[in-house]
């Protein structure tokens, strides 16, 4: 599982999503995001990714890029988004406790294991991931009537 975590993030994170349009970005979050899902235990992403996948089905009955379709796809990528944020910050805080007791009990300089907990976090895919939601969403939000952020 480790393995093909690191060769999923490394192929995601090798993504030049420059070119591509954004029905073509939203389609590869999608997988992403299911991606990471796979074998892990999200509760709120699993939750707010069934929210996405509906919106960028088109389940909704509603006419895709028009402003009350992205204004829904708006809110889905925001609700993907705060629980992708919620359990990272988890996954931080359940790392860095034990780095400091191991740090200290190894009396090693406070200053390598400060950071721990975020360097985790950044080397989950759900990071890399999370790079990719923000490359997506300035279309959605444009075709909202809203501002690029």
């Amino acid at each position: 599982d480790i393995a093909m975590e690191k060769f999923y993030r490394q192929k995601i994170e090798g993504l030049d999503l420059t070119g591509w349009d954004y029905d073509a970005r939203l389609g590869q979050l999608e997988m992403s995001i299911r991606n990471v899902l796979v074998g892990q235990d999200f509760d709120r992403l699993v939750t707010a990714y069934d929210f996405f996948r509906k919106a960028n089905g088109g389940e909704n009955g509603l006419t895709r890029w028009s402003p009350e379709w992205a204004k829904v796809m708006d809110a889905a990528l925001e609700s993907v988004s705060l629980a992708m944020e919620h359990h990272m910050d988890q996954l931080c805080e359940l790392v860095q406790h034990p780095a400091d007791v191991i740090g200290e009990q190894a009396e090693c300089d406070p200053a390598y294991i400060t950071n721990f907990g975020e360097e985790v976090v950044r080397g989950h895919s759900m990071f890399a991931v999370s790079r990719m939601l923000s490359e997506s969403r300035p279309g959605v939000r444009q075709a909202a009537g809203g501002s690029p952020w």
